[in-house]
């Protein structure tokens, strides 16, 4: 008879709370017995382990370090009720410094964090927040989650080269998901890329990502550099380059992008991707976005590489829509003004979208929209994909432009 023997690992719970005892021998596993600042709890984590933390303001003397693997960093009552406070004046540190696979965080506002070159001895200058750096070959498992955090009020400061993410860093395939991005800023001595998200082959979806500035000569993505996008609204950031989003590789799906500037090129969004590398660009909203360069794009400036631009509506940006080099393609999108003409145009449109309230920035469209069910079915949208407003992406048989799906009014009746 052949006994095969297997070894359960349970993972464990330990809790961290301003009121707890600092129970070390036991490791931190019951509320009584709680550690009192969370790195205690993650020095003494297991892999798979879950550590959840109580309300309150928990101020920092240093980062934050995460080293073991599938390590989930939770709060109980949510990013309202719990703080994690880099501490800056006081203190020259970011907030959360992470190296391992598959960490979760989730439910922090995560703040004045100062990530500084010569202060932060783990790549000091990226990453104010949170710095997440490792390779996680593809998305999945092994990816690194941020959710339902808020990041604000965060600083990357480089002095050397570029100083990257003043809010968040992300290097490889991971996730940040419904997190709010504000008011961080990427500064130092020049070429600074990312106010709000630095991202490397990473994705951000429901987030609202606003009010972050890369601050210095020729920086780019105020809102944020690299990545993809999907189902987020960017808006009030401010870069050189790329005032929304300064991007070359990766998706850009149902966002809105509006009232974001950049000083020379592409207010809302400079594009520098290659289509041919399979990345889409499709069913963004892009209004009210401003560059400083007459003969640029306040909306969307694309580079002279192949981009193909579906279902999207570019309007109402200063001084012009969009620009770029003759490469480019557009199909099945609503524009107005270009600072060049000599782009491919595909069953494109000029006239008035017919929003809702533009006055008040309300981007959706009317009944009466010309951009309504005037769209081109894609692939992707085929199954589950849902608008900015998460219901279904195709409503009524064919995509409209832009990010929001109309839902037309009045009172449904069924006959029997």
């Amino acid at each position: 008879m052949l006994w095969i023997s297997t070894l359960t690992i349970r993972a464990a719970d330990r809790f961290v709370s301003l009121f707890g005892t600092n129970d070390t021998d036991n490791g931190y596993t019951n509320w009584i017995g709680a550690a009192t600042n969370i790195q205690m709890a993650v020095d003494k984590a297991l892999s798979f382990d879950t550590i959840l933390v109580s309300n309150g303001v928990y101020n920092l003397t240093n980062q934050v370090s995460i080293a073991t693997t599938y390590l989930t960093v939770k709060s109980v009552n949510g990013r309202d009720n719990t703080f994690v406070n880099g501490n800056y004046p006081n203190i020259t540190s970011r907030c959360f410094y992470i190296t391992a696979k598959g960490v979760v965080l989730d439910g922090f506002t995560i703040t004045n964090g100062y990530s500084y070159s010569n202060a932060v001895a783990s790549n000091g200058g990226d990453g104010g927040g949170i710095y997440i750096y490792i390779n996680s070959a593809a998305y999945g498992t092994n990816s690194c989650v941020v959710k339902n955090c808020t990041i604000s009020r965060n600083t990357a400061n480089k002095e050397t080269s570029s100083g990257n993410g003043g809010g968040i860093y992300l290097y490889q395939y991971h996730y940040i998901t419904n997190c709010i991005i504000s008011y961080n800023t990427a500064t130092g001595w020049t070429n600074h890329t990312g106010g709000g998200v630095k991202a490397t082959l990473s994705l951000m979806s429901d987030c609202q990502i606003f009010n972050n500035i890369a601050a210095t000569n020729e920086s780019s993505g105020g809102g944020g550099q690299g990545g993809s996008y999907e189902n987020c609204q960017i808006y009030g950031n401010l870069a050189t380059r790329g005032g929304g989003i300064n991007y070359s590789a990766g998706n850009i799906r149902n966002c809105l992008f509006t009232k974001n500037v950049a000083v020379k090129h592409g207010g809302g969004i400079y594009l520098a991707g290659n289509g041919y590398d399979g990345y889409d660009f499709s069913c963004n909203t892009i209004v009210s976005n401003y560059c400083g360069v007459s003969s640029s794009a306040g909306g969307a400036q694309f580079q002279s590489t192949p981009n193909f631009i579906y279902n999207c509506i570019i309007q109402s940006n200063a001084p012009n829509d969009i620009g770029g080099g003759s490469t480019n393609s557009l199909y099945f999108c609503n524009f107005n003004k270009m600072a060049h003409t000599n782009f491919t145009r595909i069953n494109c449109i000029t006239n008035n979208p017919l929003f809702v309230d533009s006055v008040n920035g309300n981007w959706r469209l009317t009944s009466r929209s010309p951009c309504v069910n005037a769209g081109y079915n894609q692939g992707w949208m085929m199954t589950n994909s849902v608008d900015l407003d998460g219901r279904a992406r195709i409503r009524y048989g064919t995509v409209d432009m832009g990010a929001h799906e109309c839902v037309y009014g009045g009172v449904v009746y069924s006959i029997h």
